[in-house]
């Protein structure tokens, strides 16, 4: 009885997208439990039973959950063919993926118990630019890693992340700029050359598995680690910041 009444409950809060925002609406749609119905929708709620996946990692990644919790959720929105033809299209250019993105790494929560705690930033522009700032934190050890390079369409549901610059930074409030070649000190130097020396072709390819660049919100794979990375678009104008 329950799976019958809950997509009429769906169904009567479609309308509430024109009253509230989407992520008000995707916490109205899993509250009602509409993503543990979606299986027993009859074809006349298509649109609903294709919504409630996305709706359901947009509320997810909301409430804090990790890349490790969101997984399963973006493994089960990518069955559907919609949300494959929009990771796809996500992937062909990257004009509509400039923004500074905010991510949450599968492999780096693995080993959390270890004390190490990361605050990973992509700052992307729309002709492919992308420069990578991490915040670590290990105990006492506070620092930025950063790297950057370009980001290519690869295949039709992957992008290419290709790094070729390399350096670290202090603990402070935000990453330094790339040190220039004439200034760089012995650190810059051997950092810059053991980050190229440690990048091969192998590791450029993440396949992208959800996308939507609207609301700010994709995942894509770090194939050698089987690793989801679940990203949200942060406001204009924002910063990287240091773990909390």
């Amino acid at each position: 009885m329950l799976s019958l009444i809950l997509p009429v409950i769906a169904f009567a809060l479609i309308p509430a997208t024109q009253r509230v925002g989407r992520r008000e609406f995707a916490h109205l749609l899993c509250r009602a439990g509409v993503a543990s119905a979606v299986g027993s929708l009859p074809p006349a709620f298509a649109s609903a039973r294709t919504q409630a996946p996305l709706l359901a990692i947009r509320s997810a990644w909301d409430s804090g959950e990790g890349a490790c919790a969101l997984r399963p959720l973006v493994e089960a929105a990518a069955a559907s063919p919609d949300a494959r033809a929009a990771a796809a299209a996500a992937s062909g250019s990257t004009a509509g993926w400039a923004g500074l993105w905010v991510a949450r790494i599968e492999h780096f929560e693995k080993v959390r118990f270890a004390g190490l705690r990361v605050r990973p930033h992509y700052d992307l522009t729309a002709d492919g630019n992308i420069v990578s700032h991490v915040h670590v934190a290990l105990g006492p050890v506070k620092g930025w890693l950063s790297a950057s390079g370009r980001m290519a369409p690869a295949s039709s549901s992957s992008v290419k992340l290709v790094f070729d610059d390399f350096w670290v930074g202090g603990d402070s409030p935000s990453p330094r700029a790339a040190p220039q070649e004439d200034s760089a000190s012995l650190v810059d130097a051997a950092t810059r050359a053991i980050g190229r020396a440690s990048f091969f072709e192998g590791l450029a390819d993440f396949p992208v598995d959800y996308a939507d660049l609207e609301d700010g919100l994709v995942a894509f794979r770090f194939t050698p680690l089987n690793s989801c990375i679940v990203a949200e678009r942060q406001p204009a104008g924002s910063t990287p910041q240091r773990c909390v």
